[in-house]
């Protein structure tokens, strides 16, 4: 029997592994080679989307900002293992949360600017990682 590639139960087990037990050169390196262009992908996308799929992709920002507001409020994950089980951007949550609680509203009342919450987020962060990173 071995263990399948595409099984998920590896798949969750290898990801936890690597968060878990990566040194902090290596989560630097995905957060600024892996999180930040993600971000700047989100933000292309919900410039370049036609209308009906900005709403969708807003949909899934609301989430987001949704989750966010609910880790900040209740102080859920300070420990986080992607942090090396230091979560030194609880306190600026909040804002990370608006804007994208933002960003759905715009993929609602004007599409066309939906993408400038997330792309301020996605400098927010970046900024936030330097001030406390480097």
């Amino acid at each position: 029997m071995g263990i399948k590639l595409c099984d998920k139960s590896y798949i969750i087990i290898f990801f936890f592994y690597i968060i878990v037990y990566m040194d902090i050169n290596t989560r630097n390196l995905l957060f600024l080679g892996v999180c930040i262009p993600l971000r700047f992908g989100l933000s292309y996308l919900a410039y370049n989307l036609d209308d009906y799929y900005k709403k969708i992709l807003g949909i899934f920002f609301g989430i987001i900002g949704c989750s966010f507001l609910v880790l900040y409020f209740f102080n859920l994950r300070l420990n986080a293992p992607e942090g090396g089980n230091l979560t030194w951007w609880k306190d600026f949550r909040l804002i990370h949360g608006f804007l994208y609680i933002s960003s759905f509203i715009y993929s609602i009342k004007n599409p066309n600017i939906m993408w400038i919450p997330i792309l301020i987020d996605t400098f927010f962060g970046l900024g936030l990682f330097l001030l406390y990173k480097v």
